[in-house]
């Protein structure tokens, strides 16, 4: 319990101290999590077991992160500086809660699992009925976490490029 909690926290006070707020959009700010993603994919996945009730489950934590990924991407604009022309992104309450509310269920289904023997028999039950094994939990939340993460860098770039500013469609010369 306390790896997780410990875990989710750093998570949390990670997202939240690089975005919260208005933040400059520069591209150091993007590449580390265009590299680092794929890493922690290898490095956290290469292990995971690979039955096809465990694949279901990853599919499933992919698309709920996907859902995330997307509220969290909802929740956050762009703004560009009409004096610079330089981009930010604006995240605020709704963002922190998008994050609060992923890393907060992780937390509460880890107590559950540790702690309530109700839920842990009855999660025990449904893992056996369905053979998903036990060493299938953690690449799930790993699943999670990268496919949040992906889906809101790589909107958010799309938004970017999108917001660039327009030359002019022609130039007048004297």
């Amino acid at each position: 319990m306390r790896q997780a909690l410990l875990t989710s926290a750093a998570i949390l006070g990670y997202v939240l101290f690089t975005n919260y707020g208005r933040r400059r959009f520069t591209w150091h700010k993007w590449v580390p999590l265009l590299v680092a993603i794929p890493a922690i994919a290898v490095v956290y996945l290469r292990t995971a077991p690979a039955t096809g009730a465990d694949l279901l489950i990853y599919a499933a934590a992919a698309v709920l992160g996907a859902g995330f990924g997307l509220a969290a991407t909802a929740t956050t604009a762009l703004d560009r500086d009409r004096a610079t022309g330089r981009l930010f992104t604006c995240c605020g309450p709704a963002f922190a809660a998008t994050w609060v509310i992923v890393l907060g269920s992780r937390v509460a289904l880890v107590w559950a699992l540790q702690d309530d023997p109700g839920f842990r028999r009855a999660a025990g039950s449904f893992m056996a009925a369905h053979a998903i094994t036990t060493s299938a939990i953690a690449p799930t939340f790993v699943l999670l976490a990268i496919a949040m993460f992906a889906v809101r860098t790589v909107a958010i770039l799309f938004r970017a490029r999108q917001s660039r500013p327009r030359a002019a469609a022609f130039a007048v010369t004297p």
